[in-house]
């Protein structure tokens, strides 16, 4: 089986690095992979162009797997830019969805006006259309299956497209050591806690920064990424913040990281925090996963519900959302004895490890071309 892979966006955003990963395992598994590149614009007729050239390379392929994430497919464009993709590509397509955030509102009288914008506004609109030309739709998590079914129904040809397949945890060999780690990034004597990956207002960084003077002054807080595209204004007013609440000296930025600039502070971290104010999967989730980081503390969201729910107690959360309760369980995890290991983490980073999750894939790919097969028989 020849497996094509269109990785959509720059190399850095975490939709395309999911990608690659998938075209990687699919490679070393012995299969045939049709790659191809695509960064849209803003320029319509190029992105027509990189996107007929993309498609015609992968109609080699016999299955086409391609992600999906809004920004990345040009926004308001998306369904300009999708349509040139599909109309030139033979191969039958798999899509998977990311960052589905879609707005779940009854038909009832009170609210049949907000019902019907959430129905027909551009966004469902295009999901629905993407679902009449693909054979099957991905997602993450069991509350991103929920959020598609708003748009397309239960008990629908569309709702048995939906297949969760949750997000992989990478193989990640951690060769740095934790103290040499420290002392290069001068944070001996401190306690550590890091916000890894973009920097965009969903993901709770202004609440970490709000959340610091209720903080130990020995603890340091590290965001670890850089501001995502048209986003610096929002790291602008997170230093300005800072600077108000007399912490700037306390909060580290570092921009991009290299990977092995990312170990150092993966190492050197006390405990991961992912304060995501809502989430559809969590690349950032899955890279302290990666290493089975025995600290993690997140918002009480749905999707940690769900990894709890495979093995309790494995990522710790704080609720309600507010800067002094998340303070408060920072402190509380800090305080108690440095676990070394933490087991219900290292089971759960087995169940979602690559080889697991690629099979699953395979196992969808395999279903599809075999149908059609059969089918032109």
């Amino acid at each position: 089986m020849k497996i094509g892979y269109l990785h959509i966006g720059s190399e850095q955003h975490g939709v395309h690095r999911y990608s690659k990963f998938i075209a990687s395992e699919a490679r070393q598994r012995g299969f045939t992979v049709i790659e191809a590149n695509v960064v849209l614009t803003e320029n319509l007729h190029h992105n027509r162009e990189i996107l007929t050239e993309a498609a015609k390379k992968l109609s080699n392929a016999d299955i086409v797997h391609l992600q999906h994430n809004t920004f990345l497919w040009g926004e308001r464009s998306q369904l300009k830019n999708f349509r040139v993709f599909v109309h030139n590509c033979s191969s039958p397509l798999v899509v998977t969805l990311h960052d589905i955030y879609l707005p779940k509102i009854p038909l009832h009288w009170k609210t049949f006006l907000s019902y019907i914008k959430s129905q027909y506004n551009s966004n469902s609109i295009f999901i629905r259309w993407m679902f009449a030309k693909v054979q099957k739709i991905l997602v993450c998590t069991e509350q991103e299956r929920q959020r598609l079914h708003t748009v397309v129904g239960i008990n629908t040809l569309n709702a048995s497209k939906i297949t969760l397949i949750r997000h992989f945890v990478e193989e990640r060999l951690i060769i740095a050591n934790s103290a040499i780690a420290r002392k290069k990034l001068n944070l001996e004597g401190f306690k550590t806690i890091t916000l890894l990956g973009w920097i965009f207002p969903r993901k709770g960084h202004r609440l970490v920064v709000e959340a610091i003077p209720y903080l130990s002054t020995n603890i340091k807080v590290i965001f670890a990424g850089q501001p995502s595209e048209r986003c610096d204004w929002f790291l602008e007013e997170l230093i300005t913040l800072a600077q108000t609440l007399g912490v700037k000296d306390r909060l580290i930025v570092t921009g991009y990281l290299s990977e092995e600039e990312l170990e150092q502070y993966l190492v050197a971290t006390d405990l991961a925090i992912c304060p995501f104010q809502k989430s559809s999967a969590s690349g950032s989730l899955s890279t302290w996963l990666s290493i089975a980081h025995p600290k993690i503390l997140s918002f009480d969201l749905p999707l940690i519900d769900e990894y709890n729910n495979i093995e309790p107690g494995a990522i710790k959360t704080f609720s309600p959302y507010t800067s002094n309760a998340f303070a408060q369980a920072v402190q509380y995890i800090l305080s108690k004895s440095d676990d070394k290991e933490n087991i219900a983490v290292k089971n759960l980073r087995q169940h979602l490890c690559m080889s697991t999750i690629f099979t699953q894939h395979l196992e969808i790919y395999s279903q599809i071309t075999e149908k059609l097969q059969t089918s032109e028989l």
